[in-house]
């Protein structure tokens, strides 16, 4: 593919192979607007202030910068392969992707002022204003300052001043905050062994679902300077409770956290490192994970209880043994 770009102070177009970063050279070409079209792969960061992407197949190795917004739009053309942010994403304005079965992937962090998306893998953290996600996933943290809207779409945790959880979420982390909480389905409690271990005769899978009986309120410790008398409290919603139930459960929330953290500091790892961790299976875990979004795959839930008293008679019977 040959380098093919169009450019100006007002306008940047590419549509084939740019080496190296695109930057403003003087005051005038800071306003300046960047267009991506279909196939455009950038070897470097950009800096833009409005950018939009057009069609499919288009990559972004470096950091992205701009300063109004990001429009993708996958409307026209044949999909010819994903679109790809290789790097830390920052924008104060909004993230707009309008639905698609074009998937675009970003390789780490990503920082905006508002967030609409549908079917979307993030390998990093969501650090916005507001969100509203459909359809994806997130193998780092969701934190909005104000209100978070998700539906099928499997994450790892959130944190957020508003948070809506619609049909088919599921969270891989044991739990998430936020000031007001609202459950209009269960959520699923994800772990990698409910994803890849194969269901037996004997050994059916499942997984827990929480629900609003799993929320719980929190009162705030107050600094001395806060000037504000009311107490200030902060709902969780948390699968502790259950967890005291059993230790498997306890074993595969930490597998699942040396997982996350892996797969979210991916981009950002020693290329020896990155050629290890492709054989633990990250293939597999993204695809099954697409699996699930695709097809609003569910779980059987998991049941049963084991009381305080007993758990304390397992562990002096297992002390005796040894």
């Amino acid at each position: 593919m040959e380098s093919d770009s169009i450019h100006d102070s007002t306008r940047y177009l590419v549509n084939g192979i740019h080496f190296g970063n695109i930057m403003p050279g003087n005051r005038a070409e800071m306003q300046r607007d960047v267009f991506l079209q279909k196939g455009a792969q950038i070897r470097g960061g950009l800096y833009a202030n409005e950018l939009s992407l057009k069609g499919s197949g288009i990559s972004v190795e470096g950091a992205v910068y701009c300063k109004s917004s990001i429009k993708i739009d996958y409307s026209e053309g044949k999909p010819e392969g994903d679109v790809i942010f290789g790097s830390t994403v920052i924008c104060p304005g909004t993230l707009l992707i309008q639905g698609s079965k074009i998937r675009t992937r970003f390789l780490s962090d990503i920082y905006f002022g508002k967030v609409n998306v549908k079917n979307c893998i993030i390998y990093g953290n969501i650090y916005a204003s507001s969100a509203n996600i459909e359809d994806s996933i997130v193998l780092g943290g969701i934190y909005c300052k104000k209100q978070l809207t998700l539906k099928n779409t499997i994450m790892f945790t959130f944190r957020a001043n508003e948070c809506e959880l619609d049909e088919h979420v599921s969270i891989l982390s044991p739990f998430g905050f936020a000031e007001k909480i609202k459950l209009y389905s269960s959520v699923n409690v994800l772990t990698f062994n409910n994803i890849f271990d194969k269901v037996q005769d004997n050994h059916p899978g499942g997984n827990i679902k929480l629900d609003e009986t799993d929320i719980y309120e929190i009162e705030l410790e107050q600094n001395g300077n806060d000037t504000d008398t009311g107490k200030k409290k902060i709902q969780v919603l948390s699968v502790a409770e259950r967890l005291l139930n059993t230790k498997e459960i306890i074993d595969n929330f930490r597998q699942n956290r040396n997982f996350i953290e892996f797969l979210s500091l991916h981009s950002h790892l020693p290329e020896e490192d990155k050629k290890n961790f492709l054989h633990n299976n990250k293939d597999e875990i993204e695809s099954e994970m697409w699996r699930i979004i695709d097809e609003r795959s569910d779980f059987r839930e998991l049941s049963g209880e084991r009381s305080i008293e007993e758990m304390f008679n397992i562990y002096e019977n297992q002390n005796r043994e040894n």
